[in-house]
């Protein structure tokens, strides 16, 4: 006969996740973080852009102050590594070693032009999950384009159902698509 199984405070308890996904995919770092796990936001030495991106907390200064970057990064835990260095890049494979899940968002090529793509990675950890966040995918005739959340609006469809029919297109706030 089994004994008791042992419950866990939160459903991720015990997932090691490094978010370096930037303003793209943050919202989704904070969700798993939002569910127990031990989510890393790898940070470059500026910081991720939400850090300055208004509205700002009136009380606070610094890079702390951004409520953008207050809300996609709760409960995250904050490195900072320079990924254009073999130091940074080093770093970030010793990290890769304890991850289930490392969630990016450069443009194709970036990761691997580092030598941090997933064919990579999976040697150090051949468990871990690598969710990569592109406007376009990674291949196809239009993987090298760039967009902003409102084009994933327009091309979604989404768009549809923000303004007037005597305005120009009004996106949601929080980069939804």
């Amino acid at each position: 006969m089994a004994g008791p199984v042992e419950c866990s405070r939160h459903a991720l308890d015990g997932i090691v996740v490094l978010d370096l996904s930037g303003s793209m995919g943050n919202y989704c770092g904070k969700l798993f973080a939002d569910l127990g796990a031990d989510v890393i936001l790898v940070e470059p030495a500026s910081g991720v852009p939400t850090r300055g991106m208004e509205p700002m907390i009136s009380c606070h200064e610094g890079a702390e102050a951004s409520l953008v970057y207050q809300y996609q990064n709760t409960n995250k835990r904050s490195i900072v590594l320079d990924l254009e260095q073999d130091g940074g890049r080093e770093l970030l494979r010793a990290l890769v070693k304890g991850a289930d899940l490392l969630i990016e968002s450069e443009h194709p090529g970036v990761m691997q032009a580092r030598g941090l793509d997933y064919q990579t990675l999976r040697k150090i950890n051949p468990a871990l999950v690598m969710a990569s966040i592109t406007a376009f995918g990674q291949s196809g005739p239009y993987a090298d384009w760039q967009a902003e959340d409102i084009v994933g609006l327009a091309l979604g469809g989404m768009l549809y159902l923000g303004g007037y029919t005597d305005t120009a297109p009004i996106a949601a706030f929080g980069d939804q698509a």
